[in-house]
């Protein structure tokens, strides 16, 4: 086998040998390789998962691998292949999403019993509803240390979790959406206004802090407006009205 026949080929399969010099197609058509030539089928017991949905995780997440990246990155991730795949993302479907105020490329915090993550959202109606979906790459750090009983298989498929917007991160959020239509250059103003007119100090100097940690969480947008609540004359601004058309 060799990269030469690939290309030529399309696609090889193993065995390939004398025998078989562009691959073997389908590898077991008559017999299997044993004395009897039968393959040996085992019955075993299904066991229910023990991980249920409630008020706390009301989401299943499921796991599973990417086309892109080759066990979703362990060894591929150190090539070319991150411009196909750069980030790990969560899918869910939108109206999962629209209960819990995420939009599209939201970063979202998944915590379950046995830990936390964040990923940032993909909207997608190929999730049905009440289930999610990542890489296991970043939510091995969220599933169960459960596993098969007869193969010892980790249960990656099905972990109960919650996915939300941090409190703030959320509020936040909601008032970037409400001044994004504005001209770039009165939309940090609004939303500095905004922030300084109806938050409680301890949330902006909470959200100052957040921002100064260096966090992604929030948009651009509205850390440029946050941030202009350091400058000293931030209370003498008046708020500005519904944007412009």
């Amino acid at each position: 086998m060799s990269f030469d026949l690939i290309d030529r080929v399309g696609s090889v399969q193993w065995p390939c040998d004398e025998n078989a010099p562009k691959g073997t197609e389908v590898l077991h058509r008559e017999r299997f390789p044993r004395a009897n030539g039968r393959g040996t089928f085992m019955l075993t017991e299904f066991v229910p998962t023990r991980e249920r949905t409630n008020d706390r995780f009301p989401l299943l997440l499921t796991t599973g691998r990417i086309l892109m990246q080759y066990n979703v990155g362990t060894q591929t991730r150190r090539t070319a292949n991150n411009a196909w795949h750069p980030e790990d993302v969560l899918d869910i479907h939108p109206k999962d999403a629209a209960l819990r105020g995420v939009k599209d490329g939201y970063l979202v915090t998944i915590t379950s019993r046995f830990g936390q993550i964040r990923l940032r959202a993909r909207l997608t109606d190929k999730m049905i509803g009440g289930v999610i979906y990542a890489t296991f790459r970043h939510a091995n750090n969220v599933t169960s240390d459960l596993s098969d009983w007869a193969m010892n298989c980790p249960e990656y498929k099905v972990t109960v979790v919650a996915a939300a917007l941090g409190r703030l991160v959320a509020i936040a959020s909601q008032i970037g959406d409400f001044f994004a239509p504005y001209q770039p250059e009165r939309r940090a103003e609004g939303i500095r206004n905004h922030l300084w007119s109806y938050w409680d100090p301890r949330m902006r100097t909470a959200l100052l802090e957040l921002i100064a940690s260096g966090t992604d969480l929030l948009r651009p947008h509205v850390v440029e407006g946050a941030r202009l609540l350091e400058e000293p004359a931030a209370q003498q601004k008046g708020y500005y009205g519904p944007p412009k058309a």
